[in-house]
């Protein structure tokens, strides 16, 4: 074709389409005439998307991984190992800072996250804030705050808990009386009461009965005011005798709450450091 007439049909063709896009054709004709003529068009449905925000992305970011930590604790068969969820999940970032040329675990993805490894030693947030940025309301800054009472290895959860894996619920790093017993050992539980020939008290083999491990609004730790957490057990007409006790307020007064010198547990006969 003469190049003169190549000239008036591409001119030809030009008209045409600014004529229909110009007129009064439905958007769905000047998509089929605008998808005929040029590549790249934009679907009829597309939206154009709204100026980037760097804090949205990262947010966005963390909350797909832990979805993902949550569907991979979900999916998990138990194999009598209790498993962190974002260490599950592969989530290392919820944690770790991470870096090209780092060490240790990387996930197989695609994106330019998934390709880096943990940096040594360095973490998302100081080791103080770490944990309680999942677990509110645990770490001893939250408990003081509501006016409880904190166990002093709340400043560090790694004192108790293993951040990845552990063969005992709750990522203890050992069985829970073990794990009580590597502080209090030499004055509190049934092994030191046995130990010194002496009368334990049976919840003494289980600390979290009448204690709980994290904080609370009694003194020691109790679960609930010492009293009311003797007569769980010791209610009137088992073991307790009401009128052998009437007028007597507090348990404490005249008993150990975790060995004697026999079942009584007076404090007569031996008076233990609450």
């Amino acid at each position: 074709m003469p190049r003169s007439k190549r000239h008036v049909l591409l001119l030809w063709l030009l008209l045409v389409l600014v004529s229909l896009l110009a007129g009064g054709c439905s958007r769905e004709v000047r998509y089929q005439v605008l998808t005929f003529f040029f590549t790249g068009v934009p679907p009829l449905d597309w939206v154009p998307p709204e100026e980037t925000n760097p804090a949205q992305i990262a947010l966005e970011a963390r909350e797909r991984r832990q979805l993902k930590s949550r569907r991979a604790q979900a999916d998990r068969v138990f194999t009598g190992v209790y498993a962190h969820g974002p260490y599950v999940g592969e989530a290392c970032a919820e944690c770790h800072v991470m870096t090209v040329g780092g060490f240790g675990f990387r996930s197989g993805g695609s994106s330019e996250t998934e390709k880096k490894t943990i940096a040594p030693g360095q973490f998302v947030l100081p080791p103080g804030e770490l944990c309680v940025a999942c677990h509110a309301g645990k770490g001893n800054a939250a408990v003081q705050t509501a006016g409880r009472f904190a166990h002093g290895p709340g400043w560090n959860c790694l004192t108790c808990h293993e951040p990845h894996n552990s063969k005992e619920p709750y990522l203890l790093k050992a069985a829970a009386n073990d794990l009580c017993q590597r502080c209090h050992g030499n004055s509190k539980g049934n092994a030191a009461a046995q130990a010194a020939d002496l009368y334990s008290h049976g919840p003494g083999w289980n600390c979290v009965s009448c204690h709980d491990p994290h904080s609370s609004k009694e003194p020691a730790l109790l679960t609930v005011a010492a009293n009311d957490l003797c007569r769980q057990c010791h209610g009137a007409g088992f073991i307790h005798d009401a009128d052998l006790h009437e007028g007597l307020v507090d348990c404490l007064d005249c008993h150990n709450p975790h060995m004697g010198r026999d079942a009584t547990m007076l404090r007569a006969d031996l008076r233990e450091a609450f």
